[in-house]
């Protein structure tokens, strides 16, 4: 008897991870503002329903993407502050990658640069995403002294999400070392209160 619900939650999964996939290859080739559900439906090879059971509009596929692409580039960025390094240099590391991964990933760059208008409901998911990982981090290099004093904890995190937006959507010409220089030179003084030094 318990078998039928294990059968289904793994099917609605797989099912789930089909339409994702759908819905990125769709964003990717149409942009998202020209995808529809009927694009997604056709590409998964299920009806327009199938996809409305696993997720109400376009916008839910938009976060859900969202949330996917942040999360994978926040888990190599969560090993980059745990290696041991000072806290400044690792916070450069930090950014840097964040935004090569944000520069490289043809979605992120859609979604957040190409885009007129970030939605409305995919700024917030980022956003919290953004304060989710943030967050602990700077409260654990405040509590040892390493941030700048009074800097408040919520409004770095929002800073720091529109900061790197910035730095994601500016020309892939300015380079690796030069998106570099600038967070080290800007970016990090302005949340550690000191240059990073070498």
């Amino acid at each position: 008897m318990s078998a039928l619900p294990v059968v289904e939650t793994e099917h609605r999964s797989d099912m789930h991870r089909r339409i994702i996939r759908a819905a990125e290859h769709c964003f990717s080739e149409f942009g998202p503002a020209r995808t529809t559900m009927v694009d997604v439906a056709r590409v998964t090879g299920v009806s327009r329903p199938t996809v409305y059971r696993y997720f109400r509009d376009r916008e839910a596929l938009l976060v859900e993407v969202v949330v996917r692409r942040v999360r994978a580039a926040l888990s190599t960025a969560e090993r980059i502050l745990e290696a041991g390094e000072r806290f400044g240099q690792a916070l450069l590391d930090c950014i840097v990658l964040l935004v090569d991964r944000g520069r490289d990933d043809p979605m992120i760059r859609k979604l957040f640069v190409e885009q007129d208008q970030v939605s409305n409901e995919i700024w917030p998911v980022a956003l919290g995403l953004s304060l989710e990982f943030w967050e602990p981090v700077l409260s654990d290099a405040q509590a040892r002294g390493d941030l700048r004093d009074g800097l408040v904890l919520d409004e770095a995190c929002a800073w720091l999400t529109e900061v790197l937006l910035f730095l994601v959507g500016r020309s892939p010409r300015d380079g690796a070392l030069e998106t570099a220089r600038v967070i080290r030179e800007f970016v990090v003084p302005a949340l550690t209160g000191s240059p990073v030094t070498a």
